[in-house]
């Protein structure tokens, strides 16, 4: 193995750092995939970032994406491509996925040229009719298995066509980290939006949310730039909304709903 292809030690206190910083967003799925990407995207150099789970083999990648997170598209329209795509292409037929899964055992990397020849890549439907519309060309996938039957967490980073190629150190630096990231999906790391807050207005659920990581009243109205009395307010909303009468009762009730 060449020098050039080991991450360097900095990389490396890099990548761990963003799996550190993950961690600590794990109670909301989206903040953490967001995060993530968007720490991959300078580690590596990469303009667009994806993170989901891959479910079954639906009809399409639609039905097939839990709680999907993207970053750097360069325009609203780009980013539309990637919508027509989920809506219309299956995983089992994308060339850039269906012949990772089988050796996702647990964890796969591979940058494009190591699973698809230059001539096939270009003259392939993934990439002619939605790669190329919508700004993007090389990339690095990183497939691992989770604890459900054939369920998947993916990692997809993009360049822009004529950007250089991802070299064999980037590739390897995203997939340690991968397999660092991968221990904490569900243990540490939420794999669904957190339905106890998701339907919730704004700042109702700005406040649960720091209860829930242990801030009294007083540290909720710092962090929101609020009022104590006004956050007192929220909490007695919340305390009706659960119908629940203290803020142990409050948490406990969340942690059941959390559970089901």
């Amino acid at each position: 193995m060449g020098k050039s292809s080991r991450p360097r030690l900095r990389e490396l206190r890099d990548a761990y750092r963003l799996v550190g910083e993950c961690r600590d967003l794990g109670g909301r799925v989206r903040d953490w995939r967001e995060h993530l990407l968007a720490g991959l995207r300078r580690l590596v150099g990469a303009q667009v970032g994806l993170a989901a789970e891959v479910r079954g083999d639906g009809p399409t990648w639609k039905e097939a994406l839990h709680a999907p997170a993207d970053v750097g598209w360069d325009s609203a329209a780009a980013r539309a491509v990637l919508m027509d795509f989920e809506m219309e292409r299956s995983p089992a037929d994308d060339v850039t996925f269906a012949p990772l899964v089988g050796l996702a055992r647990p964890l796969v990397t591979r940058r494009r040229e190591q699973l698809i020849a230059d001539d096939a890549w270009y003259s392939s439907a993934v990439f002619n009719e939605y790669r190329r519309t919508s700004g993007v060309d090389d990339w690095v996938h990183s497939l691992s298995a989770l604890g459900d039957p054939r369920a998947i967490h993916l990692i997809v980073l993009l360049r822009p066509p004529g950007a250089a190629r991802f070299a064999e150190r980037e590739r390897r630096l995203v997939h340690l980290l991968h397999h660092e990231l991968a221990r904490l999906v569900g243990p540490v790391l939420l794999r669904e939006p957190d339905r106890v807050i998701t339907g919730l207005p704004p700042r109702l659920r700005q406040v649960l949310e720091c209860l829930l990581e242990g801030d009294s009243e007083k540290q909720v109205a710092v962090r929101l730039g609020l009022s104590r009395p006004t956050v007192h307010e929220y909490v007695t909303a919340l305390y009706r909304r659960f119908e629940v009468s203290s803020r142990a009762e409050l948490l406990a009730r969340c942690l059941r709903l959390q559970a089901r």
